[in-house]
């Protein structure tokens, strides 16, 4: 039997081919085994929702706005009141710059709701009370005055000391200076005639 002379360096660079060889081998065989890239499979169904957090605390209330203006009259409202058992209603209301200047020179008038009907003031009219719903007639009166930015409105009740007063609404109308005169026949007295005049809301 013929013996191999191939020894040393000639078996290292023998056993490095191979060993090449061998390796493009293995890398051609994982290529071609590798498939094309599948499709994107469906979206999964949508989790349950969480838990609805606890209620927020309450905010709070916020300042009276300033009166509204429209068509050239501004109004403000105090909605159902009850004087003070010295027969008085009290309001603050923020006033602008321009409305002060109305209500410095222009028309200030005052009304109050009571039975659904609206009366001017001053004027004598039967007014509620919290001890008698049919109410007594006495004299009601209006005042104001500008104090720091604000309109201070007060309804008086005269010599009604001792009770309390029901009304359905107080309102205050204010024209400017300018206004007033385009509708200078205008009469006064009758609440609904101004609203209408001057496109007062309701």
């Amino acid at each position: 039997m013929k013996k191999s002379n191939v020894t040393g360096p000639g078996l290292l660079r023998t056993f490095s081919r191979f060993l090449f060889v061998a390796t493009l081998s293995l890398s051609a065989t994982l290529y071609s085994c590798e498939g094309p890239q599948g499709e994107i499979g469906p979206q999964g169904p949508t989790g349950q929702s969480g838990t609805q957090g606890p209620k927020g605390d309450k905010g709070d209330k916020g300042d009276k706005g300033e009166a509204g203006e429209s068509a050239g009259a501004i109004q403000f409202s105090m909605g159902p009141s009850t004087s003070t058992e010295w027969g008085s209603f009290i309001d603050t209301t923020a006033i602008t710059y321009k409305n002060l200047a109305a209500v410095e020179k222009g028309l200030v008038q005052a009304y109050v709701k009571t039975r659904n009907v609206w009366f001017p003031i001053p004027s004598k009219i039967r007014i509620p009370t919290e001890r008698d719903g049919n109410g007594v007639i006495r004299d009601v009166l209006f005042a104001y005055r500008i104090q720091d930015g604000r309109m201070i409105s007060t309804v008086h009740v005269f010599e009604g000391g001792g009770e309390k007063y029901l009304l359905q609404d107080i309102r205050v109308v204010i024209v400017p200076a300018q206004n007033a005169r385009l509708h200078a026949d205008l009469d006064l007295s009758n609440y609904e005639e101004v609203r209408k005049a001057y496109n007062l809301p309701e």
